[in-house]
């Protein structure tokens, strides 16, 4: 788990094969201020690898949908009910940046991208 924003460096390890060091990439965790204070959320760890935990305002709602796309616009991923503070695994998608979409029981909803090593 990364706790504090900064570079940091990867490897990987499968059946005993060890990759070679990553180029160092930059992680910091992300706040997204929208037009005002009810719609702020905040995604950690961004860069992310497997997990990703969103935090967002009770005032935006008791709990969200969650959506993400390719940047083609293809839906690639969807949850349903996601309280604030929980994380979400998302092991099964691809390396690449994504657009990550809060939606609320009101229809509202917020954006941001996302960076998956």
């Amino acid at each position: 788990n990364l706790k504090a924003d900064g570079l940091y460096t990867a490897k990987i390890t499968k059946n005993g094969c060890v990759s070679p060091v990553s180029n160092s990439v930059r992680y910091n965790s992300v706040i997204i201020f929208g037009i005002n204070k009810e719609s702020q959320f905040t995604i950690s760890p961004n860069p992310f690898s497997v997990y990703l935990k969103i935090e967002f305002p009770e005032k935006f709602g008791p709990k969200v949908d969650v959506e993400i796309y390719n940047l083609t616009g293809n839906l690639i991923w969807k949850s349903k009910d996601l309280f604030s503070g929980e994380k979400i695994n998302l092991e099964s998608l691809n390396q690449g940046v994504y657009l990550l979409k809060l939606i609320n029981v009101s229809g509202e909803s917020l954006e941001s991208k996302v960076i998956k090593l």
